[in-house]
């Protein structure tokens, strides 16, 4: 037999507290979705600015280890080539100031001194260190009459301006000159001597976001395309 529920009983059963309309529900979901794409932007801005945080403090780290060793050799400091042809990176006696002693591992270096948005040839927490970070030889490379080899090679005694003029910087290469300041086209593949600029600000241009750069007397910045190419006061090493 059919029960009869008075009609007053039914509106308050459908009515009840906590319950949910099709419309409320489909209101509900619009707001957090929104919610949602306007912190995405937020969140990710706050990540890469952190990034380039860190990024700064590991050129500046290099630094620091290409100054204890200049004050180990007379003011010499790291040459970028060596007359063995060995890159600044690969180069035995300057890895030991990073306490890195494995002489049958030249081309790897730990994530702790690498670019956190270099993403060419990672190898667990390890990366290429030549497509992480470069060498400034802006100038350098005259041939040494005494030497009989190109010279890329810098006496701290001899640096015009050490706290204007640029010694390392985020690359796509392991030495990086003016001429291919302007290179960078936001992909993250091997560049010769490029200046890599592969931290975007605010979701902009990813061509032409920031790159985090030390000087020769150790303090580091980020620093944007427009600021960099054709800034010779940054790139000539005077010798």
């Amino acid at each position: 037999m059919k029960q009869n529920i008075p009609l007053i009983r039914r509106r308050a059963l459908a009515c009840r507290p906590g319950a949910w309309t099709l419309v409320e529900l489909l209101i509900a979901v619009g707001i957090v979705a929104v919610l949602a794409a306007l912190a995405f932007p937020i969140m990710r801005n706050a990540r890469v600015a952190s990034q380039l945080a860190v990024s700064i403090q590991h050129v500046r780290r290099l630094q620091m280890g290409n100054q204890q060793y200049s004050a180990d050799h007379t003011g010499w400091y790291i040459s970028a080539l060596s007359a063995e042809n060995i890159p600044w990176y690969r180069n035995p006696v300057f890895r030991r100031y990073f306490e890195l002693n494995n002489p049958g591992e030249v081309y790897y270096w730990p994530d702790k001194f690498l670019s956190p948005r270099a993403t060419l040839n990672r190898r667990g927490s390890e990366g290429l260190m030549n497509q992480s970070y470069g060498y400034n030889v802006t100038g350098l490379g005259a041939i040494d009459v005494t030497l009989g080899i190109a010279d890329y090679r810098i006496n701290s005694a001899a640096l015009a301006n050490p706290g204007q003029t640029l010694a390392f910087a985020d690359a796509l290469d392991w030495w990086i000159v003016r001429q291919s300041a302007d290179r960078y086209n936001g992909v993250e593949a091997s560049l010769v001597q490029a200046i890599a600029y592969r931290y975007p600000v605010k979701g902009g241009d990813p061509r032409n976001g920031k790159a985090a750069v030390v000087y020769f007397d150790g303090h580091g910045e980020a620093l944007g395309r427009d600021q960099v190419v054709g800034n010779s006061r940054l790139w000539n090493i005077s010798k």
